[in-house]
């Protein structure tokens, strides 16, 4: 048993560093603005300030 969970710990940081290739760029977009209709309180979420912006984020990875 104590030989095991350094040996699975050890695949799995090899497994991750395989993993993670590398970030070039991050662009953020302005998404939607919250209007007055979205003010009402629902049962999902809440209510919603007006005014509130929701954004888009893409990640630009390098290629493989």
């Amino acid at each position: 048993m104590r030989r095991i969970l350094p040996a699975i710990a050890l695949l799995f940081s090899a497994y991750t560093t395989v993993a993670q290739n590398g970030l070039e760029n991050l662009i953020v977009e302005k998404y939607y603005i919250s209007e007055p209709n979205d003010t009402n309180a629902n049962i999902d979420g809440g209510v919603l300030p007006l005014g509130s912006v929701t954004y888009r984020l893409y990640a630009d990875m390098l290629q493989v």
